[in-house]
């Protein structure tokens, strides 16, 4: 009763006490406010050594536990998160990291990997051997796994990328089919490869680590050596046969020539064969064929031989002479093989002037004769003593792209360009009338003092046989007080009352023309003319016949 009492009072005076003292002022306390930490575990490895860190943080992070999987743990703080670790053994592992932050928040982010101590392979480029035109052999040898299983291994190569690789466009791959045996070499065979061209190579292995490389090496393919047939001089016995070396092929040729025979219209050189007096690229060079039979058809070509092979030229025909000598009293031979030289002796080498071109000769090779348009154009051979000889033969074939119109076409003419002074021979065609016949005109110049349009003797053949759209050989020929035009082998027209024997006025200066006349009267012609021969005499019957053979 009496502990009742004094609890009581004691109550009653706190009560008092309190009333007594106003209200209660206690201080305020401040809480934290956080971002829920996010992130994802980042990893980068160098063998057994990983860095760690965070990709993609998000929220407040204060703290990261990381927790390595192999019982290792370590605690990292702002700034730096990250942290390094090194496994004793490669294997998989699972990582944890439990990011906090001041609110006592707690996020666990888990990545399993595997730790690896596999380097990337080792491998070593061989050089290319049995190089050919389009193949070739690539050797290469893995000499380190870099302690793991070699997944593939082979060469890639490529004509543009320097360090060719697995992958790139412009390179190609080429993969051996089965595990190689560690410093054992092996060889890949490379095809569809492109002649004389320059490649580089370089050999590859991969492993779990990535693709390890050896270092480049080049090679380059081999080519034929490349030749050109060109026209060829008869007499009854031999002949004198031109060609060119364009390219010496690689490796570089060591036998060039003319193959040739008489039965095989594919001559090897398994038939006869002729090398030339001397070589040089890109120039006609001289094979000279002896022991052989008159009258006769050969075919020849030209061919080089490499080690890459053989290669020939085109195949071309020449015919012996019967009795004629068509190499004597030659002044100047024009074939039209793709030039305008001279193929004499005398080397009186011509211009195609304004765009004179090429055409198909009537053996149908392509680029064998002289082309002219019509307008402007013309074939031109500078002036010397042998062009102004006493007598004189010029023959030709001739193919016109039309009739000759009511004007009068060029045929050829030697004077000055610019004036048409110093005239001393020339020849032209001329239509009088449409469907009429056409006229050819030759003549040459005596007692004119070399005045423009004085002294001409001239003969005029007629014929209904116009040379268009057909090949035809045309001669002329001065001799004595005669001159005389040959068509295709027949005499066509005659005349023998000139006044001076073997004589044409020696007019000094004036160019040869083919296809125009002069500046002030160009007279082109619009046609094809191949096989210009000039003599310093009077062709024979049977030489003009030879000539005129098709």
């Amino acid at each position: 009763m009496f502990v009742s009492r004094v609890h009581s009072a004691i109550y009653i005076l706190l009560l008092t006490v309190l009333m007594g003292c106003g209200p209660w002022s206690l201080p305020e306390r401040e809480f934290p406010v956080c971002d829920t930490p996010s992130a994802e575990i980042d990893r980068k490895a160098n063998l057994l050594t990983v860095n760690f860190g965070l990709k993609l943080p998000n929220g407040d992070i204060d703290e990261v536990h990381w927790n390595f999987g192999d019982g290792q743990q370590k605690i990292t703080t702002p700034p730096e998160l990250s942290t390094t670790h090194t496994y004793s053994n490669p294997g998989s592992y699972t990582v944890t990291a439990i990011l906090r932050n001041k609110c006592a928040d707690e996020v666990e982010v888990v990545k399993s990997f595997e730790v690896s101590d596999v380097t990337l392979p080792l491998v070593s480029t061989g050089p290319a051997t049995d190089i050919r035109i389009s193949t070739a052999t690539l050797p290469f040898t893995v000499s380190d796994n870099g302690r793991g299983s070699i997944l593939r291994s082979g060469v890639c190569y490529s004509t543009s990328t320097r360090e060719p690789f697995v992958g790139d466009p412009q390179s190609v791959s080429m993969t051996l089919p089965f595990v190689p045996l560690i410093g054992r070499p092996y060889s890949l065979s490379a095809s569809n490869l492109k002649p004389n061209t320059l490649y580089y190579v370089r050999a590859f292995a991969e492993n779990s680590a990535g693709i390890g490389y050896g270092d480049p090496v080049t090679f380059r393919t081999w080519a034929l050596a490349g030749v050109t047939t060109e026209t060829a001089i008869t007499t009854k016995n031999s002949a004198t046969v031109y060609m060119r070396i364009d390219s010496v092929g690689n490796p570089a040729a060591t036998r060039y020539g003319i193959c040739y025979s008489a039965t095989n219209t594919l001559p090897t050189i398994d038939d006869a064969t002729q090398p030339p007096t001397f070589t040089v690229v890109g120039s006609s060079i001289i094979v000279p064929l002896s022991a052989l039979k008159p009258d006769t058809r050969y075919y020849y070509r030209a061919f080089a031989v490499n080690e890459a092979g053989v290669s020939y030229g085109l195949v071309q025909t020449l015919t012996t002479q019967t009795d004629v000598e068509l190499d004597r009293g030659l002044i100047a031979y024009y074939p039209a093989d793709n030039n305008a030289e001279d193929k004499s002796p005398n080397k009186l080498h011509g211009s195609l002037l304004n765009g004179a071109t090429f055409t198909t000769d009537r053996n149908n090779r392509a680029n064998a004769a002289f082309s002219f348009d019509g307008r402007n154009d013309y074939f031109e051979v500078p002036d010397n003593a042998l062009l102004r000889p006493g007598t004189l033969s010029v023959g030709f074939w001739i193919k016109l792209t039309n009739r000759v119109t009511l004007t009068q076409q060029s045929l050829f003419t030697k004077s000055y360009w610019e004036d048409g002074e110093a005239e001393q021979y020339g020849a032209v065609l001329n239509q009088s009338a449409q469907q009429r016949p056409i006229d050819c005109l030759f003549g040459i110049k005596q007692n004119s003092d070399c005045k423009k349009g004085r002294g001409w003797q001239t003969v005029t053949g007629t014929s209904t046989r116009a040379p268009t759209s057909d090949w035809n050989h045309l001669l002329f020929c001065y001799e004595g007080q005669t001159l005389k035009i040959y068509l295709n082998g027949e005499l066509l027209a005659t005349e023998t009352r000139l006044p001076l024997s073997n004589t044409i006025d020696d007019c000094r200066g004036g160019t040869l023309r083919f296809a125009a006349q002069s500046r002030a009267d160009p007279q082109y012609l619009e046609g094809s003319i191949d096989d210009i021969r000039l003599y310093n005499r009077a062709l024979l019957d049977s030489e003009i016949k030879a000539l005129a053979k098709p």
